[in-house]
């Protein structure tokens, strides 16, 4: 059995907005589904994708405010080709005020923070990101998104849940505030795991809402829906439907699907 991370789907009050900003920050302009509601973004087949969901109500994150945290974020590879000093000596040595100038005219907002030594932005709607210093190997790789999750209770715990369930057993790095897992052989997409303080998400609570999630599929659906309860997650919607949603041990969303379902 195999489950993997088909996307990562973010809630906003314009999906096709905030899909029109990751697609041009992060080259990714090919559109799988484009409605009012959904649009995903990505690469070919096999690879993860990024969708946005239009949500009327969304509120907006406001991190570092634990009323409302991030609870996932992307971090995104800054390509140092041209090295270039950042714009004052708080920047870290790789950060080129190129790639600060272009997320700026895109919609983005810098905020006064640092996330482990790289800039924190936050997009359209709220979601932080970071942009972090990612030496690439062949100018025509795809770029692969990296999500980070926010641990309310334990970061390890929560990092090895997914491990388990995504078969990412290499620990890349593992301390009681960060944890970073990964295939055995390296190939992405990873996950990293963050200590933070906050409200963790509870589904459909208006006040703890769902910010950002992820997609799950799987080649035995039935298989990999009883690992992930066996492993500590929380059923939320009926088995009947096409992609059920559960919650993981922290109580962060996230739906399974199988394998080639739309």
């Amino acid at each position: 059995m195999t489950v993997r991370i088909r996307a990562i789907t973010f809630d906003g009050p314009d999906a096709q907005g905030l899909a029109s900003f990751y697609a041009e920050v992060m080259a990714m302009p090919t559109r799988f589904v484009d409605t009012a509601e959904r649009v995903e973004i990505g690469h070919d087949h096999g690879r993860t994708r990024l969708a946005f969901v239009t949500v009327p109500d969304h509120r907006r994150p406001t991190w570092p405010d634990p009323r409302y945290p991030q609870q996932l974020h992307l971090d995104l590879p800054a390509f140092d080709d041209d090295r270039v000093r950042g714009r004052d000596d708080t920047e870290p040595a790789w950060f080129s005020p190129l790639w600060h100038e272009r997320v700026i005219d895109l919609g983005a907002t810098r905020l006064p923070h640092r996330g482990g030594g790289c800039p924190v932005y936050a997009d359209p709607a709220g979601h932080p990101f970071c942009l972090c210093a990612a030496p690439r190997a062949r100018t025509d790789a795809p770029v692969e998104p990296h999500a980070v999750i926010d641990c309310f209770v334990s970061a390890p715990a929560l990092a090895t849940f997914y491990a388990e369930l995504l078969q990412l057993h290499d620990r890349v790095e593992d301390s009681p505030g960060w944890v970073i897992i990964r295939s055995g052989d390296g190939r992405p997409p990873g996950l990293s795991f963050a200590a933070a303080a906050g409200n963790a998400p509870r589904w459909q609570d208006p006040e703890r809402p769902r910010q950002a999630y992820l997609e799950l599929e799987a080649d035995d659906h039935r298989a990999a829906e009883q690992l992930a309860l066996s492993l500590g997650a929380t059923r939320l919607t009926p088995r009947s439907s096409d992609r059920i949603l559960f919650a993981d041990p922290e109580g962060h969303p996230f739906s399974l699907a199988a394998s080639g379902r739309p």
